[in-house]
């Protein structure tokens, strides 16, 4: 079975398609340094009804970090530089194709990424569970930042989580 075959996959593209969720995703990206691979793994684990807290989602985040810096976030400087260059050199199809290329590549490794944390699903329990939704984001932006948030990060994070966690559970 293919990773695009999965329960996970096929979970997380339809999560990421409610309305405001890639735009909250992209944010806390961008902005914290989440990794929206796992953050779609933990909101299919909370639909899946599996229990986990913060220290399972830090082992989530030990178990694909060097993937994700080695390799994923690679591809996905290369791909943004591309279309700098892109932009600033008026570039035309050539650079297009290219982008598109290595966008490509950038999806197939988040894909394999998927497929690790495939591995920490199949570690947790049936259960209750321990975190609301948006205490597993809030807790991943924190994670990911890697220092103490200052008052107007830790407000910009709970926004964005509780925008996610809305959207979230109306279709849940």
């Amino acid at each position: 079975m293919t990773v695009s075959e999965t329960d996970l996959w096929q979970d997380a593209v339809a999560i990421y398609g409610r309305p405001g969720v890639a735009a909250g995703c992209l944010r806390l990206q961008d902005t914290f340094g989440v990794d929206i691979v796992i953050l779609l793994t933990v909101l299919h684990a909370l639909s899946c009804g599996l229990a986990f807290d913060e220290d399972d989602i830090r082992r989530a985040d030990l178990s694909v970090r060097p993937w994700r810096r080695d390799v994923v976030r690679v591809l996905r400087r290369v791909r943004r530089q591309v279309k700098d260059v892109q932009t600033a050199e008026r570039g035309g199809e050539p650079f297009a194709a290219l982008r598109r290329s290595i966008q490509d590549a950038e999806l197939d490794a988040e894909r394999i990424e998927f497929g690790m944390l495939d591995r920490w699903l199949e570690s947790l329990s049936p259960g209750p569970a321990v975190l609301p939704v948006r205490a597993c984001i809030v807790a991943l932006g924190r994670l990911s930042f890697g220092r103490r948030l200052r008052v107007e990060e830790e407000r910009m994070l709970g926004e964005t989580a509780d925008a996610i966690a809305n959207a979230f559970e109306a279709a849940s």
